[in-house]
């Protein structure tokens, strides 16, 4: 049987940047080490379910759905990496969800939203594939994922780019005093780093940023941050976007104090991973599975709390990564690990 696999992977995700995007590529380039050739799903094409050997879906809902759906017809199984950790479901908003979805489901007029794409794309699947224990249980609650289907596949580091210590900015007094690292969407609501950016104020530390922050933001934390950048030159420092792999953003990892992710949720965030492995410090939400990879072996603030997170950054800024994080790390969450256990699945479509 052939060993050609058909990757479908939602519009956004193309983007040059990002952690679902990192996600795709990197598993991608390990599987056709091992040698399997990944072709990228085309809607103006006719397949043979006998010339592949499955299809995976990158990312369950509305934007992978029809293309989902299109493979399905013609025959050919598919594993689906769910990537639909959408925050956390209080006891209360779970019977809310329930009875918002039943609802829907009996609508007469098929309204179409993200969650019920998702739950037909669970019902369809060979096999399901979330990052974390955390969001494959969230997933049994909101899409009636199939537990019997489910194989948890962690995301990886990129330890090549990482290991190799860089000295690559010619001015080096970014680094001359410990510093805050913050990586990913800097004005996204849900990273919280408009609180990160606040408490280093408060602490007089340096904070570095590093990601896409509109230079229009009038509102929210985007505005914050961006009146932060302007008042606080010295403190607050905004690099931009820096590419995935770029020696740059290595450097940024392997000499900032403290990595901080206070998300209202992360499964488990790449940046934190890339950062624990170069020996920084981590501070990071306890939501969305993240005690799945990190353990004992980093700070946990919840989200929206300023105080722990001002906290958190005081014990942090004067003392050194846990020994066995860095180590583990290497050892458990490489790209040549997740592709293993990803063909592990597809092998399981024979």
């Amino acid at each position: 049987m052939s060993n050609k696999v058909l990757f479908i992977v939602a519009p956004t995700q193309y983007l040059p940047s990002g952690g679902i995007q990192t996600q795709v590529r990197r598993t991608q380039v390990e599987l056709e080490k091992m040698g399997y050739e990944i072709e990228m799903f085309s809607r103006t094409k006719a397949y043979h379910a006998s010339e592949y050997l499955c299809g995976h879906v990158w990312r369950a809902g509305l934007e992978t759905y029809m293309d989902t759906l299109s493979l399905a017809n013609q025959g050919i199984p598919f594993a689906l990496s769910t990537i639909f950790l959408r925050g956390t479901l209080s006891r209360f908003s779970r019977l809310q969800y329930r009875y918002v979805h039943n609802l829907l489901e009996r609508n007469p007029f098929h309204l179409v939203n993200d969650t019920l794409c998702a739950r037909k794309q669970a019902q369809l699947c060979g096999a399901a594939l979330p990052n974390t224990q955390f969001e494959a249980e969230y997933c049994y609650e909101t899409i009636r994922l199939d537990a019997e289907k489910t194989t948890v596949i962690p995301n990886g580091v990129d330890t090549d780019w990482l290991v190799e210590k860089q000295n690559y900015r010619k001015d080096q007094t970014l680094f001359d005093q410990p510093f805050v690292l913050c990586v990913g969407r800097i004005d996204d609501p849900r990273k919280n780093f408009d609180l990160v950016v606040q408490a280093c104020l408060k602490l007089k530390i340096r904070c570095i940023l590093v990601g896409s922050l509109s230079a229009n933001s009038t509102r929210g934390p985007g505005k914050k941050i961006r009146q932060a950048v302007d008042d606080n030159p010295d403190l607050i420092k905004y690099l931009g976007v820096i590419p995935h792999g770029d020696p740059s953003l290595a450097e940024l990892f392997q000499k900032c104090t403290i990595l901080a992710l206070p998300s209202d949720f992360e499964t488990p965030g790449l940046a934190a991973l890339e950062a624990g492995f170069c020996g920084s410090n981590i501070i990071i939400t306890p939501v969305g599975g993240t005690r799945e990879y990190f353990q004992n072996d980093v700070e946990y603030v919840q989200p929206k709390k300023l105080r722990p997170l001002e906290l958190a950054i005081i014990k942090c800024i004067d003392q050194t990564q846990p020994s066995d994080l860095s180590l583990r790390i290497g050892k458990d969450y490489t790209w040549a690990n997740v592709a293993r256990l990803t063909a592990e699945v597809y092998e399981s479509f024979r």
